[in-house]
């Protein structure tokens, strides 16, 4: 994998990570419960975090522990 593509991989997984905490600031756990939309908009940044996550190179990994 060339090396931009990891940065953008490594991007996606930060932008991800940045949105599901921006989608439960502020909020209880039993609103964060009640809020289907929410929910389904911070799995969706899971998703997105493990498959950039997966397709990262093993090289970037143990660069990154």
């Amino acid at each position: 994998m060339p090396p931009d593509e990891a940065s953008r991989r490594l991007g996606d997984i930060l932008v991800s990570a940045r949105a599901a905490l921006r989608y439960c600031r502020d909020i209880s756990f039993d609103q964060f419960a009640d809020d289907d939309m929410r929910q389904r908009a911070v799995m969706q940044c899971l998703m997105v975090i493990g498959e950039a996550a997966n397709a990262l190179p093993t090289e970037t990994c143990g660069q990154i522990t």
